[in-house]
């Protein structure tokens, strides 16, 4: 992150990190996982077999055990879990984050429900005072 705001620095232009995850809030870790994991499993290995695992680097290879899919790219768990992986996030000097809260086939109110819960318990955790 320092040699990115060092160059942005250097070149006189603006810019800011985002980063793209993964979102859903649940009571627990188990039980998030347990409702995501048909549909966002599926849709891993899907991308797998269209072949789009193929240039990534070893470290966001996805033709991997679930379990490593989840690691650093998901924001997953209770309101208390998910708050203290974006306070990880906002730490490194991540300003935005764009997460996706349902994956091919998950009913909506499943979704809908952790985007409101996220809105409700994660969210006011970072409001600017």
């Amino acid at each position: 992150m320092a040699l990115y705001r060092q160059t942005l620095r250097q070149a006189g232009r603006p810019g800011y990190a985002a980063a793209w995850r993964e979102m859903f809030v649940a009571d627990s870790r188990a039980q998030a996982i347990a409702t995501i994991r048909p549909y966002a499993e599926w849709l891993y290995q899907n991308r797998v077999a269209l072949g789009h695992d193929r240039l990534l680097p070893v470290a966001d290879r996805i033709d991997v055990p679930f379990e490593q899919v989840l690691v650093d790219r998901f924001i997953i768990g209770s309101p208390a879990e998910c708050a203290a992986e974006i306070a990880r996030y906002q730490a490194a000097g991540v300003e935005e984050l764009i997460m996706r809260c349902q994956w091919p086939g998950m009913p909506l109110t499943d979704a809908l429900q952790a985007i409101e819960r996220f809105g409700r318990e994660v969210l006011p955790r970072f409001a600017i005072a």
